[in-house]
């Protein structure tokens, strides 16, 4: 029976997992990292959906990677919250949520939530002893495919044959508008927990405000949640208050 397996995110495919025997999380993470390496390095760049249509496999590509990209922080962060997570897992998950937060044209409501929710944990994380941004390992490989992703998006470059073309003349300018300046780390210089308030209200902010967020489990928690730390953060300047944070299960 297909409800005695789940369905694992392993870079740009999934594993099949037996529900009976528990995850070993670090062995996942230690597989799944040079994946992810290998994925940012075959894929300097990806099509540009404004210039794909959607029976292409260019526009297939950028799908799948984005589909995946967001479902392995959100794996990251199921499995943090729900065992003995650290802080590095926490920003992980959430260095990859950004990146489709960033540039995915059809970015699912539900990253929105589950981005918001790494970034509360990440500020109520008491492990920190410097206001310096800890980052993760791989960090540097995911920033810095990211401002080349966006360099790509707003720069694109034309062949001979696209730049005679009307019609192509307006793909650059579409890309850019699907696209945001990645935030993957925090200003230099910047208490990354202020940054990560900040980053989690306007996460949770943009999830409530999507047409079909109230459809999710999680809505009415996130909203009174929002509204708590809104209403403290008059006085007390950020979402460090103690609400309790919604079910911790990345959906």
């Amino acid at each position: 029976s297909s409800s005695r397996f789940d369905f694992i995110p392993y870079g740009m495919v999934s594993k099949v997992a037996r529900r009976d025997k528990p995850q070993n999380f670090a062995g996942w993470k230690k597989a799944t990292g040079p994946v992810w390496n290998a994925v940012f390095e075959r894929f300097p760049s990806l099509p540009l959906e404004a210039k794909f249509g959607e029976d292409t496999w260019e526009w297939t590509v950028g799908r799948e990677f984005y589909d995946h990209v967001a479902e392995h922080g959100a794996h990251i962060l199921d499995l943090a919250v729900n065992g003995d997570f650290n802080l590095e897992d926490l920003l992980t998950a959430a260095q990859f949520m950004e990146l489709a937060v960033a540039f995915d044209p059809h970015l699912k409501t539900a990253t929105l939530k589950n981005l918001g929710l790494a970034y509360l944990h990440v500020v109520k994380d008491k492990t920190a002893a410097s206001p310096k941004y800890p980052a993760p390992r791989g960090t540097q490989r995911r920033v810095d495919w990211a401002q080349a992703e966006y360099l790509h998006r707003t720069h694109p470059r034309l062949s001979r044959m696209e730049s005679l073309v009307e019609p192509l003349n307006n793909f650059a300018a579409s890309a850019a508008w699907n696209s945001s300046s990645p935030t993957l780390v925090p200003p230099e210089g910047v208490d990354f927990k202020s940054w990560a308030s900040e980053r989690f209200l306007a996460m949770w902010r943009a999830f409530i405000n999507r047409p079909d967020a109230h459809k999710d489990p999680s809505y009415s928690d996130v909203l009174r949640i929002l509204k708590h730390v809104e209403d403290k953060a008059t006085g007390s300047g950020g979402a460090r208050g103690g609400a309790r944070s919604p079910s911790s299960r990345a959906s």
